[in-house]
């Protein structure tokens, strides 16, 4: 009883101040009660990261430093400026993805940020920018005993000005563009496909492991693939024989002639070499350049100085087909391009591929050397390294003071191309069984018909100038498609220049062209010795 009353009371008290006054609402809002102590703020996020994981697409991460955010807003802007609201996640999330309608443009640059919101308010917003990269995949790579060879993918936008390539180092580190590189083959490609590039063995050495990326460049900014390691395969060896040293009256002693009937890889084979000294002054080396096609022979009995004589270079009709250097002065067509498809169903049939060539030469003082050559203008330039086009797969544009390389600053007062290069710096820098893996020959860098190499070739004559370590020069020649020779293939050549010590050595005209006159005598047996040929080189009297 007595609490009813209690309550009635109130009830009646407070009907009473309800009423009171006529200005006083009918009702008034309830507010909410309110902790004074309570913190409503919510805290921005930080560490905002950014990586770029597709040509689309950049994802972020950050840092959650909030306890009562509801969620987190996502903003984008490419000017770091105005920014757009690209994406809201939930409580606790600590990331979000940006994707593009487009390919992101390489060297571009793209800000974002986030903020926490709770129910009553929203936080800072926490920025971070990304420069978008190219992505770079390394798709397929392999050795070979002259080469490397390295498929790789670019997937951007292409900016204007960005260069590609292959950067590698032997010293631990991952390589950089300030590391040995070399740029990537120059025919028009889609980004988004593979590139097939090929380092030489001219640029490497044996039994060290190397550390190789493929690089994009946007000035001064570099981006790189993943690193990958490689290591040559074992060098093809020396092929030594069983070699006669022969009396020829007449020969000064600065010319040493050789012969050899030692069979080759079992067959029967023939072959000769003079080796000749030309420190000791009283002979030299040079190259003929006749006006007309004539036999060695005719060539050698023009100049009662000559001694020994050899033909040279590739010719066609009437012309050196390539270069040759006579008393400074560069002649022939010069080394241009060359069309190696033969055949109107080949698929590069009429594609003429930019080349570098064996060239082998003297200087004024009669000191050899041999380097890869391309004719600029007219003028020849001469490179450490080939050009490494591969046939429907990677083709360079025009050889510069750049490319393949920083061109030597060589000055033969005579010299003669043709090629392969058969030895470079004591190694074999081709192989002609290689082949990529849409079947076409990956080391044909000089772009040689298959006339030099394929099948029909393997048992050809074949004739070759190089050179030893202590400056003698080799003039080599063998019989070849006859009962009593068999020849050789280019790489059997190539093996033989090494075993006779030469550290350099370039393949000249073989085949019908080969042959050797000492003294007034053809020394070789090939019915063919009167075919006229355009160049001859050989050692003359001072």
């Amino acid at each position: 009883m007595k609490r009813n009353l209690i309550a009635l009371l109130s009830c009646a008290l407070a009907l009473v101040i309800s009423c009171k006054g006529e200005d006083t609402p009918a009702s008034t809002p309830t507010e909410p009660i309110v902790d004074p102590s309570e913190d409503f703020s919510v805290t921005a996020p930080s560490d905002l990261i950014l990586s770029q994981t597709s040509s689309y697409e950049v994802a972020l991460s950050w840092s959650d430093n909030s306890k009562n955010e509801t969620g987190f807003i996502v903003y984008h802007s490419e000017d770091g400026v105005s920014y757009a609201r690209i994406d809201s996640v939930g409580m606790n999330c600590k990331s979000s993805t940006y994707t593009s309608s487009t390919k992101l443009v390489t060297g571009s640059t793209h800000y974002f940020g986030v903020r926490a919101v709770s129910d009553e308010t929203t936080s800072d917003m926490v920025t971070s920018s990304i420069v978008i990269s190219p992505i770079l995949k390394i798709e397929e790579y392999y050795a070979t005993d002259c080469s490397f060879a390295i498929r790789y993918s670019v997937d951007n936008q292409y900016k204007t000005g960005m260069s590609f390539g292959l950067c590698w180092s032997a010293d631990g580190d991952d390589p950089t563009v300030e590391s040995s590189k070399q740029a990537a083959p120059s025919q028009k490609y889609t980004l988004g496909t593979t590139i097939l590039q090929v380092i030489p063995n001219s640029a490497l050495e044996y039994g060290k492991e190397y550390k190789i990326r493929a690089y994009a460049q946007l000035n001064p900014k570099a981006y790189y693939s993943e690193t990958i390691t490689l290591k040559l395969k074992d060098a093809r060896k020396a092929i030594t024989l069983d070699w006669t040293k022969k009396s020829v009256d007449g020969l000064p002693s600065s010319i040493e002639l050789y012969e050899t009937t030692s069979k080759l890889n079992g067959d029967a084979f023939h072959a000769w070499y003079a080796i000749a000294d030309l420190s000791k002054g009283d002979i030299e080396l040079r190259v003929r350049y006749p006006s007309a096609l004539s036999t060695i022979d005719d060539q050698a009995a023009e100049d009662s100085d000559c001694i020994l004589l050899t033909n040279a270079g590739y010719f066609y009709q009437q012309d050196v087909a390539g270069s040759c250097v006579i008393d400074g002065t560069a002649k022939g067509w010069g080394i241009v391009t060359w069309t190696p498809g033969t055949s109107t169903s080949d698929p590069d049939y009429n594609i003429g591929y930019y080349i570098t060539r064996g060239m082998f030469g003297v200087d004024e003082n009669g000191t050899p050397n041999a380097y890869w050559a391309a004719t600029i203008n007219s003028v020849p330039f001469y490179y450490t390294n080939p050009m490494t086009s591969v046939r429907n797969e990677a083709r360079y544009t025009s050889p510069s003071s750049l490319m393949p390389e920083g061109n030597i600053a060589w000055s033969p007062k005579y010299a003669i191309s043709a090629g392969p290069m058969l030895v470079y710096e004591g190694k074999i820098p081709f192989n002609f069984d290689t082949k990529a893996s849409d079947g076409l020959l990956l080391n044909n860098f000089e772009m040689q018909a298959s006339d030099i190499f394929g099948p029909s070739s393997t048992t050809a004559d074949r004739t070759a100038v190089g050179y030893t370590e202590d400056g003698k020069i080799i003039l080599f020649i063998c019989d070849g498609r006859i009962s009593e020779s068999q020849g050789c293939s280019v790489l059997e050549e190539a093996q033989i220049l090494k075993g006779l010590g030469c550290v350099k050595a370039v393949n000249l005209d073989g085949g019908g062209s080969t042959g050797m006159w000492v003294l007034g005598d053809h020394i070789n047996y090939h019915s063919d010795e009167n075919r006229k040929v355009h160049t001859c080189i050989g050692f003359y009297k001072k």
